[in-house]
């Protein structure tokens, strides 16, 4: 290995270890390459690539690659353009990039390169240091991966804030333009749901934080879906969907319900037992009082539930003892307290909507055929939710209503009305379907949008099983199985949160620190510049302890996100700054607000965790944890 390519494989391991990880593996799978360096008539680097079935490509001019480039970038605007975030499509030997720099000084790029081979050949000459210490630079992302595209689109839709523009350079259309197209297309889909998700937090992104810390004494208590992995396997199940399609399958459904495995999505339950069916199994994870409303008359207690710690936790408190837990991946307090393996234990991916929950949970358990019923991912005739619904008030329904702005084909041939969320549910929900290529699955909801991979039959069309399988069957299962936790791995997960609680106390003296110095920076940036440079010091010190720590993307991260990313889009321009005055200025105005936000929600999140340990610790039915003879502290009950 050359000295240059040892230099910047160890500056990409200090940049980002995820991605430095995956050039060693590509490096020690693919011994050979595409791509060779060869020499331009004036000296410069070029790169020769070779695709399969097609000509050599020359990546740059044969004879002069930096005047074509300059060029290049020159053509690339018809107007002047002060500033910009650009997503750079293509970073081959990093001329396009010098070129582009060097014409628009005060643009921020998210650099992406698609090949991982070419990302290589350019580690052997160029400074990776120099190039990720640049301050155009704001994030380098490399390879085809869905992953590495979530993070690049994370980070441009997050951070970027100024025009936005996708530059890509020549070769790269030349070698393939229907990659490049797919790309913008991924790109918009990614931003279409970062809006859905955006909206999501902004409404109850701190009420479901909230629900991770108080579900901990329920997730400690009840099994988790681990203990029933494969219990299915080969039995066909029926997602329910709550939507106005059902009303025509309902009766035949309550014939079959002990044919096949019924599986209510979530409010979907309140119509399945207006119609007298019994589910085998209901799923629920939402956050909002919508879901509690569904769920607060119904009674559950002979009702298996598979919930999600996101969940509104009047619902899991509220019923009785047939409960099962599962997570998403982004539940990362759980998987920190409880060391989850995502290889093993029932981590599903976050979607939109529970029906994405629910074909995880099935085929998790064993099932290979998913049929569907009341999903119609759409509004028919107008028409929200089937007979029986009864969470949306009439205020909810007429914005719903005023939100139906567009169309998606239905499974007649016509097209039904629905909402950019909703077609969003469905495009997220056949994404989901695309990766289970094992698993058959049917559209029987006869009013609703059409689901690509997904045939459409009547439910009465099918070829029925014949195997009985009831819903006492399933409890007995459950009754089985129903293992909890270790005690020392609870232990140790308890542990883990008082030190959490420990942790957060100690960030409210850090920052009410950070708040003095920032308070005194702009009096101090105009009489004393050498002791306002010392304070800056100091807060960036302060706030990394704070900020860098691992409790931070657990326990604060979610509650001041706004606040963080807007913090975080002008940390370049604070970095830059060389006038004192206006650097003081600048990081005053931005972490203020950030500070002040977070020092409001830690105290409710220590009281979160404080009544998590509380109940646990008074609690028979946590084992060897239980504490029944008077008070102590929270150590003290957990070491005992």
């Amino acid at each position: 290995m050359s000295s240059v390519l040892e230099t910047n494989l160890n500056a990409l391991r200090s940049y980002r270890e995820d991605l430095y990880e995956k050039i060693i593996t590509y490096m020690k799978t693919y011994s050979e390459t595409n791509c060779t360096i060869q020499q331009a008539a004036n000296g410069t680097p070029n790169l020769l690539v070779h695709t399969e079935g097609q000509p050599l490509i020359y990546a740059y001019s044969k004879y002069n690659p930096e005047h074509e480039c300059e060029r290049w970038a020159e053509a690339i605007y018809t107007e002047d353009v002060a500033v910009g975030d650009v997503i750079m499509y293509g970073l081959g030997l990093t001329h396009h990039l010098a070129s582009y720099i060097t014409k628009y000084p005060n643009h921020q790029i998210y650099l992406y390169e698609p090949r991982m081979d070419i990302f290589i050949e350019s580690l052997k000459i160029i400074s990776l240091e120099g190039l990720l210490a640049s301050p155009n630079i704001r994030y380098l992302a490399v390879g085809e991966s869905d992953e590495e595209l979530a993070q690049l689109f994370y980070w441009y839709h997050t951070y970027a804030v100024l025009k936005k523009e996708v530059v890509a350079v020549p070769f790269y259309l030349k070698w393939d333009r229907d990659k490049y197209m797919n790309f913008q297309k991924q790109m918009e889909k990614y931003l279409l749901n970062y809006v859905s998700f955006q909206q999501y937090n902004k409404h109850v992104g701190k009420l479901q934080h909230r629900n991770i810390l108080r579900n901990i004494p329920e997730v400690l208590r009840t099994p988790s879906l681990i203990h029933y992995k494969d219990k299915w396997l080969g039995k066909t199940a029926i997602i329910v969907g709550g939507g106005p399609s059902l009303e025509r399958d309902i009766e035949l459904l309550k014939q079959l319900e002990n044919q096949y495995i019924i599986i209510a999505a979530g409010t979907s339950i309140q119509t399945l037992l207006k119609h007298g069916v019994k589910p085998h199994l209901t799923i629920s994870m939402d956050a909002n009082i919508y879901n509690y409303n569904a769920f607060s008359n119904i009674d559950m207690l002979d009702l298996p539930l598979l919930f999600i710690p996101t969940i509104e936790s009047r619902i899991v408190e509220k019923q009785g003892y047939i409960r099962i837990h599962a997570f998403f991946n982004h539940n990362d307090e759980y998987i920190h307290l409880l060391n989850l393996n995502e290889n093993s234990d029932p981590i599903f991916i976050g979607t939109h909507s529970v029906t994405g929950t629910a074909i995880q949970a099935a085929i998790y358990m064993g099932v290979q055929k998913i049929i569907f019923t009341g999903q119609d991912l759409s509004y028919p005739n107008m028409k929200l939710y089937s007979s029986g619904a009864s969470h949306l008030d009439e205020h909810n329904v007429e914005k719903h209503k005023r939100n139906m702005t567009e169309r998606v084909y239905n499974v007649s041939g016509g097209q039904n009305v629905t909402t950019l969320k909703m077609k969003i549910t469905l495009m997220d929900i056949e994404e989901l379907i695309s990766k289970y290529k094992d698993v058959t699955f049917i559209n029987c909801s006869q009013e609703g949008a059409l689901i690509s991979g997904a045939e459409y039959r009547r439910l009465q069309e099918l070829d029925h099983p014949s195997e009985q399988y009831s819903r006492d069957d399933f409890i007995d299962d459950y009754v089985q199985n129903k293992e909890l936790y270790d005690n020392e791995l609870m232990k140790r997960a308890l542990n883990k949160l008082m030190n959490q609680k420990e942790w957060l106390s100690n960030v409210i003296l850090k920052s009410s620190k950070v708040n003095q110095l920032l308070s005194e920076l702009a009096m101090l940036s105009r009489s004393k510049p050498n002791k306002c440079m010392n304070s800056i010091a100091q807060i960036e010190k302060l706030w990394g302890s704070i900020a860098l720590h691992s409790n931070f993307a657990l326990l604060i991260e979610p509650l001041i996100k706004p606040e963080l990313v807007n913090f975080d889009k002008v940390v370049p321009y604070i970095q830059k700054e060389q006038r004192i005055i206006a650097k003081a200025k600048l990081l005053s105005e931005a972490l203020s607000p950030l500070i002040t936000e977070m020092n409001k929600q830690i105290p409710e999140n220590i009281g979160e965790i404080e009544k998590s340990l509380e109940t646990i610790s008074k609690n028979k039915d946590y084992g060897v944890l239980y504490n029944g003879e008077g008070e102590c502290n929270d150590r003290e009950r957990i070491e005992r």
